[in-house]
């Protein structure tokens, strides 16, 4: 990884007297106090601090040359150097094509600045909010919104033994940008697909004495399907926003969508029915909605809550969870952020009917840009 690192900086130094390169980076370190419940820790309520550098913080840098661009960028997991951005950009005139590793569609989140969830701004990731990291990717970005996104994609083993799964078409991710005067309109959704093989004896590789003409001898696990695993995501955000007001708001539905990639904080992988030796699918429906007032061109207030909720085919139960915050934003200069904020965290109750419990956060994000 330094040597990756090295070999992009004496590029981009190298080239930059025939184009355009910005240098930027983000430090970012919080200070969280967090009360966990009886029902959270399973015994006494807790109390505990939290302070840590977020592994979101970021150095990079952009290159522009008339209709080409490109991006690198890397972040600090456990002071560990790790890619974050890599990809280069052409625009042919009607659409633009991206090559590399960028944020895909489902990327709308909100300004949630604690870390005590995730190690980065949780941003209602997975407690309101369709989230699926950076991908790998081809993209086509046309002049009038639309995108198409082509990744690797996932291959989905809900009964295990993910070696007899197949994957033959790409992670498909399909979206629409708009904007009407102060709004702007974001539909987006990706699909993924794959499928055992049904042409291989699964009970061989895991009881090679296993004989199916012999009645009395038994497999350790037996699987003969061709099951097609389907997971898929939608999403809508709407964005408002006038001179000192600023609404986000996002509702999303899914299907197996853990299995997508996409975080969440209630169920989302598909489960097996061994009798039926059949895919159960688990849905997801959600959102999360933001407001914010810029009090001064130093001060900003925002608030924000998330809702998850998952139900399993069979199951009577939702696996549910919440979250909301209140935060300031307070800009010492052009480089120093800091941002205090309260919350809570509640993953209410799971498929069985469980109580999860709650935590509640206070505390504040510092934040240097450069």
């Amino acid at each position: 990884m330094k040597r990756t690192a090295l070999i992009f900086s004496l590029f981009f130094l190298l080239t930059a007297a025939a184009a355009q390169v910005d240098f930027y980076g983000s430090a970012r370190v919080g200070l969280w106090y967090v009360n966990l419940d009886e029902d959270y820790t399973g015994g006494e309520q807790r109390t505990e601090m939290h302070y840590d550098l977020y592994s979101n913080s970021r150095l990079g840098a952009n290159w522009k040359n008339y209709n080409f661009k490109a991006n690198v960028e890397f972040g600090f997991k456990n002071g560990t150097a790790c890619l974050r951005k890599l990809y280069g950009e052409y625009d042919f005139g009607k659409f633009s094509l991206l090559v590399g590793q960028t944020y895909t569609g489902f990327g709308d989140i909100a300004c949630q600045a604690t870390s005590i969830h995730s190690g980065l701004d949780d941003c209602l990731i997975g407690y309101g909010a369709f989230y699926d990291g950076r991908h790998p990717m081809i993209k086509f970005s046309f002049k009038n919104g639309p995108y198409l996104m082509l990744m690797e994609p996932s291959k989905i083993a809900p009964a295990g033994y993910s070696e007899y799964v197949d994957a033959l078409v790409p992670k498909i991710n399909i979206g629409y940008e708009l904007k009407i005067d102060n709004v702007n309109l974001h539909p987006t959704f990706g699909f993924n697909i794959s499928q055992y093989n049904e042409d291989i004896a699964w009970w061989e590789a895991a009881n090679p004495d296993f004989d199916p003409a012999d009645s009395t001898s038994t497999p350790t696990i037996m699987v003969n399907s061709d099951e097609l695993i389907s997971a898929y995501a939608a999403a809508l955000t709407i964005t408002y926003a006038e001179e000192k007001i600023k609404f986000v708001g996002q509702i999303n539905y899914g299907q197996n969508i853990a299995d997508y990639g996409m975080a969440t904080s209630v169920a989302g992988n598909a489960g097996w029915d061994e009798i039926k030796q059949e895919v159960i699918n688990i849905e997801t429906f959600g959102g999360y909605g933001q407001i914010s007032y810029l009090y001064s061109e130093k001060m900003e207030f925002t608030g924000g809550a998330g809702y998850f909720s998952a139900k399993l085919d069979g199951i009577d139960d939702n696996d549910e969870a919440i979250s909301a915050f209140v935060q300031l934003k307070y800009t010492l200069n052009e480089y120093v952020k800091v941002v205090p904020e309260i919350g809570i965290f509640d993953d209410l109750e799971d498929l069985a009917g469980n109580v999860q419990g709650s935590r509640i956060y206070a505390g504040t994000k510092l934040q240097i840009d450069f």
